[in-house]
């Protein structure tokens, strides 16, 4: 598979950078409180810690969540 075909993929695919890395997370649960269609839940791992999981099937892409966090540069 070639790079630019995989890369056009995955921005049909992935429509918010919010859950991209859990080290760039808080846990502070404000971007699943502002999606609209309730798109992300807030996953437990083996820590314990909270980070955010989206299911690119009911994300619209309106990008509340990432106008919303403090952690996305």
């Amino acid at each position: 598979m070639d790079e630019k075909f995989a890369f056009e993929n995955y921005k049909k695919t992935v429509k918010t950078r919010i859950a991209a890395s859990k080290e760039r997370c808080c846990g502070c649960e404000v971007c699943a409180a502002v999606c609209p269609v309730n798109a992300i839940t807030m996953k437990k791992d083996k820590s314990g810690f909270y980070y955010p999981s989206v299911n690119n099937q009911i994300c619209v892409g309106c990008k509340k969540c990432e106008n919303v966090c403090q952690f996305i540069i």
